[in-house]
């Protein structure tokens, strides 16, 4: 009798640790909805557009081993007002993404933290800290290209030498 209430109440907690989720970051211009795994919606309050996401991943190599959102299910806590932390356990690292909504902001920031256990130190090889699905219809996409004149460069020798330094992709919704 006595095991089963310790399990019953380790579960109890457990699942309310894992499964409950923040809904939403809210300030005077911008709401962001959260679902079990990151993202799921941002609407600017003033024209009322909103982009829905099918998905929200992440990814980070540290010393040549790729770690993904994909590999463990997060713990969601809601860190401050305006912030909602996404934690997983994964290898021997624990990874937060960290979602961000200041007061005067019209946008919704995400920062990766690692962390890894039994090393002095680690390097990072590689972030990729958005990986969107986003299911509210796209009309036309731009790509920035890279562009350094201050290096003394064309804007073609700028393409031809920093290739694949783009700099983000601005969507256009209805």
């Amino acid at each position: 009798p006595r095991g089963s209430t310790v399990l019953v109440f380790f579960f109890s907690a457990l699942s309310s640790r894992v499964f409950a989720q923040p809904t939403a970051l809210k300030n005077a211009a911008t709401i962001a909805q959260f679902g079990p795994r990151g993202l799921v919606s941002v609407t600017d309050i003033g024209s009322g557009s909103r982009i829905d996401l099918s998905a929200d991943e992440w990814s980070i190599t540290i010393d040549g081993q790729t770690l993904r959102s994909e590999g463990a299910p997060p713990v969601v806590r809601k860190t401050a007002e305006n912030e909602v932390t996404y934690s997983y356990p994964l290898s021997r690292c624990r990874v937060d993404a960290v979602y961000a909504l200041k007061p005067e902001w019209h946008f919704v920031s995400k920062q990766l933290n690692a962390a890894c256990a039994s090393q002095s130190g680690f390097r990072v090889n590689e972030v990729v800290p958005w990986r969107l699905q986003v299911s509210t219809p796209v009309l036309s996409d731009f790509i920035p290209s890279v562009y350094v004149p201050h290096l003394g460069l064309k804007l073609e020798q700028s393409r031809e030498k920093l290739s694949g330094k783009d700099f983000g992709e601005f969507l256009r919704f209805d």
